[in-house]
């Protein structure tokens, strides 16, 4: 009944070959390895070079120079770590939110129409914020 259908035979076939993958798949887990063949462990030192032929000349090295000597512990100085004063903060003058804003808004219309080239945003906000 299963096979008079077109797709049902598709079905099975793909069901048929399933079956016969997972039988030819070997079962995973501690059952096989704990039952296959143990691996070799590596060895922990590196096999040897072979041994030079006596005919081959000796390879030019260069010479080894000697290590610099270190300073006494004593004689090093160490450098003295410099102070870094932080910039003063020169706070803008006070405003309500709405001045902040309308001088916000002045500000990106020079910066789009290319007038505030030479200014800054503090030197341009101390002015438009006391007006």
């Amino acid at each position: 009944m299963l096979l008079q259908r077109p797709n049902a035979r598709i079905v099975a076939i793909r069901i048929g070959a399933a079956l016969c993958f997972a039988a030819a798949i070997p079962a995973t887990g501690a059952a096989q390895t704990t039952e296959g063949p143990s691996k070799p462990k590596p060895s922990a030192t590196a096999p040897l070079p072979p041994t030079r032929p006596a005919d081959l000349p000796a390879p030019s090295v260069a010479p080894i120079t000697p290590p610099m000597a270190l300073p006494s512990p004593g004689a090093v100085e160490r450098p003295t770590p410099s102070v870094v004063e932080a910039p003063a903060l020169h706070p803008l003058p006070p405003a309500s939110r709405e001045r902040m804003h309308a001088c916000g808004v002045e500000w990106k219309a020079m910066k789009g129409s290319g007038a505030a080239t030479d200014k800054t945003w503090r030197e341009f906000a101390e002015i438009c914020l006391t007006r």
